[in-house]
């Protein structure tokens, strides 16, 4: 089996970010049609089988998925649910020009059900639970193997082995009829990815592990294709936009001489007693996660409230789980932050806009006019809307709450619901305008949007957003020794040089051959290659490495910290006399 398991150094603890409770589904209010009649599918058709919250991540580089979570795709066939999964109305239906078959046959089949049809033979095969890296080691009596395998897909995505699972898909694999008898020939040898999520930045990582083991197969077999073209290429497009969009406003705040905006980020569900839980991108305090992906994505473009305060973080068990969190009260929220955010919410702690202001409200004075009419004013961004919240803050496999939560808090350089748009169209592939428009108006009607910013995209330009994506990233390589942020720079770093076309037959630019200064048979090249894969280091400017140059301390801490996940740049004090702060 061909392993393509993400390299990390030491412990890199493979935490969930996202929630099974949270779902991309859209509100009810969109109805889709469901087809009459089957797809044909193309068995040139790069397949994989994705489990649960990683399901999105193959789709958006035209990947076809064979399974999908149980929340979107039951056992059963669902009319009413093949009517409202955005699954369905985004990958597999008339508002895609090339829909995943699988999908668009789950869809027909639920139709079939109802109205005596024929059900098509290959369809999704729903009910795949649990998070990205629990293996799907179920055998289905029905069909005599896991889900996963049944098709046998060339990759097969969020398969570490961990937690009670017993068996790996080597063992399920090996076990396949084909690998028993005695004709290697036949043998099934499909790609692993192992679905790494320590921080957004490992989204990324993954997809482009992915997209690489796409092209591998497209240039063993010419005959095999993608749904939207060549992997790298939109890989490189939404790693462009995540990290376009914050250098965009960075740029912004620079040419304006603006302040960046504080922001509260807290958690409702378990904040009590007028003890706010608080987070920035190192700590959460939901589900197995380590990291809070709100704090992740406004941790270059605003400043934390729990940083301005010089909070330290403090622990409680949390589901039985040691959490991390910055403990505020609701008047140091108030008082300190321009911008509260709810993110990361779930088991039922979803709160609305309105009942976080009455949250706070309880524990302000009601003496004290100035905070209580600041709540009042004070943008607030809840969690409890439908889609773009709940994509946004909880799943990292959809960056889409990269681009949308920055804007949110920058609205008067980026209109947020553009933001959207602009992922909707180009990252889920809807394509019929008047459907983009429903999708938008539906999944964000009910949420918190800054003064002044509605639903209607009447305005939206393609050209004019790709061309804000181009200055941010235009800005961030002419800053990037500056900018020096983890979360940004780790994302920059994977962007890959690639040839045009779909058949992948140009591999991606290594370290060695983009460093001028290396020498082709320098006893350094794999330590070379390994530091820049890793995002350990990036070289001393965008051509040289310098391999024999001296490491400075500076260096050498900027390495550690990357190594650990930790952002140097909010350590900015010393014990040290000849340190200076910074």
């Amino acid at each position: 089996m061909k392993s393509k398991t993400l390299k990390r150094i030491g412990s890199f603890g493979l935490s969930v970010a996202m929630f099974a409770t949270m779902s991309l589904g859209v509100s009810a209010a969109i109805t889709y049609d469901v087809p009459t009649s089957p797809a044909t599918v193309d068995d040139s058709l790069i397949l994989c089988a994705a489990h649960a919250q990683a399901d999105a991540t193959p789709e958006i580089i035209g990947l076809t998925n064979t399974t999908d979570r149980a929340g979107e795709v039951p056992n059963d066939y669902s009319l009413a649910k093949a009517q409202s999964s955005v699954l369905i109305g985004t990958f597999g239906t008339d508002i895609n020009s090339y829909p995943n078959p699988y999908l668009y046959n789950w869809a027909y089949n639920s139709w079939a059900t109802e109205n005596g049809g024929t059900l098509a033979e290959k369809h999704t095969l729903g009910g795949i639970s649990g998070h990205p890296n629990s293996v799907d080691a179920e055998i289905i009596e029905d069909l005599g193997m896991s889900r996963s395998l049944y098709y046998r897909p060339d990759i097969l995505v969020g398969t570490a082995k961990m937690g009670g699972n017993t068996d790996s898909y080597e063992d399920l694999v090996a076990a396949l009829p084909e690998n028993t008898d005695n004709d290697p020939t036949n043998d099934y040898n499909p790609y692993v990815v192992n679905y790494a999520m320590t921080s957004c930045t490992d989204f990324l990582t993954t997809l482009y592990d992915i997209a690489n083991d796409c092209k591998e197969i497209m240039e063993a077999d010419s005959s095999r294709k993608m749904r939207y073209g060549d992997p790298i290429e939109i890989a490189n497009q939404l790693t462009e936009y995540t990290v376009g969009i914050q250098s965009y406003i960075l740029k912004q705040l620079e040419s304006n001489n603006a302040e960046k905006k504080t922001v509260a980020i807290f958690d409702p569900l378990n904040s009590t007693d007028n003890v706010f839980f608080c987070v920035d991108a190192g700590t959460s305090t939901q589900g197995t996660t380590t990291r809070s992906r709100v704090g992740e994505f406004l941790d270059q473009t605003t400043e934390n409230v729990v940083h301005k305060l010089g909070k330290e973080a403090t622990s409680k068990q949390i589901n039985n789980q040691e959490k991390f969190f910055y403990a505020l009260n609701a008047e140091e929220i108030v008082a300190n932050a321009d911008i509260i955010v709810t993110g990361g919410v779930n088991n039922g702690g979803n709160k609305s806009e309105d009942e976080i202001r009455e949250m706070l409200l309880e524990y302000i004075d009601p003496g004290n006019a100035e905070l209580r009419n600041k709540v009042q004013t004070m943008p607030v961004m809840s969690s409890s809307f439908s889609t773009v919240g709940s994509i946004g803050a909880n799943s990292i496999e959809n960056l889409l709450g990269m681009a949308y939560w920055p804007s949110f808090c920058y609205s008067e350089y980026i209109n947020p619901v553009y933001a959207a748009t602009y992922w909707y169209y180009n990252f889920y592939h809807v394509t019929d305008n008047s459907k983009l428009a429903t999708i938008i108006d539906s999944t964000m009607s009910t949420a918190s949007k800054p003064d002044g910013v509605t639903t209607d995209i009447s305005g939206y330009s393609e050209t004019a957003f790709q061309n804000l994506i181009d200055e941010g990233m235009e800005y961030y390589n002419d800053n990037k020794a500056s900018i020096n942020n983890e979360i940004l720079d780790g994302m920059a770093a994977l962007i890959t040089e690639t040839g045009s076309g779909d058949s992948g037959d140009d591999t991606p630019v290594t370290p060695t051959e983009k460093f001028t200064d290396l020498d082709a048979n320098g006893w350094y090249n794999d330590a070379v290659k390994y530091v820049v894969e890793n995002n350990l280091f990036n070289g001393t400017s965008e051509t040289t490495f310098e391999p024999n140059g001296t490491m400075t301390r500076a260096m050498f801490v900027t390495v550690l910290s990357r190594l650990e996940g930790i952002n140097a740049s909010q350590y900015s004090g010393s014990s040290f006399s000849d340190v200076s702060a910074g």
